[in-house]
């Protein structure tokens, strides 16, 4: 009977083991934009980007690659999955940052001192902690690095504080930024960016947070069927409601703005026939009730 006994404490101690060394890491990301690959190669598919302070739960390590999920881009419901360069990521250590800013401009400079040399530039969507509270008269705002004692300062005039209170133009004049960038599959910012991730980032800016991805974006907000379409509500395309292939964010006058393979962010008209023929509906976030992303952290 001991030795039973001894043996199932044995089996138990190296299953609570296993599940502890499972267990998922919270991490931030350090760089302004962080690639996310499929596979642990930077050759590999770009399935998304992540921005400077991102949340980041890191699954496992191999060869200077972590297996990671991006908290607030639910894929899944912990997040999306992919695998980031290592060097890319600080294991998140006491309390997180409660104060947040959120860049507004396309880019926006991080200094030392006003007027001193630019020591990072950062993106679109990107939310910084306030190191110390920020004041109504304040031109620059001090704001915390992943891992580092030291601060930086931002602009006042290139950040916000996020207030899902916005309208369908404020979410159009964000997009309308990142006009002429290039088209990149994965891509999420103004050095790069696909349809999805345009739209993720616009709305972001304003408090929404959106599915990352075309296909779930389609499940989420109200129908609206084209005839009562708005400004600033998304516009869908496939070959059916079942294989959603792109997004764009509705303007007026059949017009749409989106980021296109062919032509980077831009503008579409919903009369063009390969529009048209694809179109499969439309969906709105504003006034919706979806402000928060679906994820559960461990």
């Amino acid at each position: 009977m001991k030795v039973q006994l001894s043996a199932w404490r044995l089996v138990l101690f190296f299953l609570v083991s296993s599940l502890a060394w499972a267990a998922p890491t919270r991490a931030r990301v350090t760089a302004p934009v962080a690639s996310v690959h499929r596979a642990p190669s930077a050759s590999s598919e770009l399935v998304t980007q992540a921005f400077l302070w991102d949340r980041v739960l890191v699954l496992d390590e191999r060869g200077g690659w972590s297996k990671v999920l991006v908290v607030d881009q639910y894929r899944t419901r912990q997040g999306y999955p992919g695998w980031m360069p290592s060097k890319h990521l600080w294991l998140e250590k006491g309390p997180a940052p409660t104060d947040f800013c959120i860049v507004r401009r396309a880019r926006a400079g991080l200094w030392a001192e006003p007027g001193g040399k630019r020591l990072m530039e950062v993106f679109l969507g990107t939310r910084l902690p306030l190191a110390e509270p920020a004041g109504e008269e304040d031109k620059y705002y001090r704001i915390g690095l992943p891992g580092q004692k030291a601060t930086l300062l931002v602009a006042a005039a290139d950040v916000t504080f996020e207030s899902p209170q916005a309208t369908g133009k404020d979410i159009l004049r964000t997009a309308w930024q990142l006009k002429g960038t290039n088209y990149l599959w994965g891509g999420m910012s103004a050095a790069g960016i696909d349809c999805s991730g345009l739209v993720y980032a616009a709305y972001r800016v304003h408090g929404y947070t959106v599915p990352r991805d075309a296909d779930q974006q389609f499940l989420v907000g109200q129908k609206i069927d084209e005839e009562d379409l708005e400004p600033g509500d998304l516009v869908f395309f496939g070959a059916s409601e079942d294989e959603i292939t792109h997004v764009g964010i509705y303007r007026g006058n059949n017009e749409f703005v989106h980021a296109s393979s062919g032509g980077g962010v831009t503008t579409g008209t919903l009369e063009a026939d390969y529009y048209s023929e694809r179109f499969q509906g439309g969906r709105r976030i504003l006034r919706s009730g979806l402000t928060q992303p679906q994820v559960e952290v461990p």
